[in-house]
């Protein structure tokens, strides 16, 4: 991939595939590194909420979804990588809401109630949202640099915080692929919701023609001795 050609990756492709699954809220993308240094400093310790959390403070994404989960995605010369954080806030249903609060419709006046609403559909209360034990943490690396034969993978991806899980892949991810499977993984029913609808096949088969073969030279005979993705 040409730097030109990431971009238009990022901003058409991806973006449009967030569109249709009607999961996008913003585009912020900056094909130079925007990332704030304590984003990178927390990054190293600190939790999922802490990192997501300064994410936002700092406006360190690229693409940002109407849940409040995050991508990122960052090219410097060959070497890759792209993140999503799934925001560990899940907003419940109007009647959890309600429930929770022990409160009925019934009880309130039409502005009560229209107050209450208002509160909730804007997310005002914290008492709209549960905390998720267990949130979706993503991230795909290409590096040369760091590529060791039968240890470190050129490409590689990560599944969880602070640890040294790494999955070969014997292709090169394009953004687009990587937004697939995050979106996959996170939003289960939405998918299936969408597959019922034929609005995701073609971009499928579409996108898996598009990840190109890892070199021989970063993907060697001794590499393939471990589990790997094709």
């Amino acid at each position: 991939m040409t730097d030109n050609s990431f971009s238009i990756k990022v901003h058409d492709d991806v973006v449009s595939f967030l569109k249709n699954m009607e999961l996008f809220k913003e585009d912020d993308f900056n094909p130079n590194s925007h990332y704030a240094d304590s984003v990178k400093d927390i990054s190293r310790y600190g939790t999922h909420y802490d990192i997501i959390q300064e994410i936002w403070n700092t406006y360190s994404y690229d693409l940002i979804l109407n849940d409040d989960s995050i991508f990122q995605f960052h090219k410097d010369g060959d070497d890759l990588r792209y993140c999503f954080m799934q925001n560990p806030k899940v907003k419940i249903s109007w009647e959890e809401y309600l429930h929770k609060n022990d409160w009925n419709e019934d009880g309130f006046s039409p502005e009560e109630l229209e107050f209450c609403r208002s509160c909730y559909d804007n997310g005002d209360d914290e008492a709209c949202y549960e905390c998720n034990d267990y949130p979706i943490y993503l991230r795909y690396d290409v590096s040369g640099s760091q590529y060791k034969e039968g240890i470190h993978p050129y490409s590689h991806l990560h599944v969880g915080l602070h640890n040294e899980i790494r999955f070969p892949i014997s292709k090169i991810l394009t953004p687009e692929m990587f937004a697939q499977i995050a979106v996959k993984m996170t939003y289960p029913v939405l998918w299936k919701e969408k597959i019922a609808q034929n609005n995701i096949w073609e971009f499928q088969k579409t996108v898996k023609k598009g990840c190109k073969d890892v070199a021989k030279e970063e993907w060697t005979d001794i590499d393939k001795y471990d589990l790997f993705f094709i």
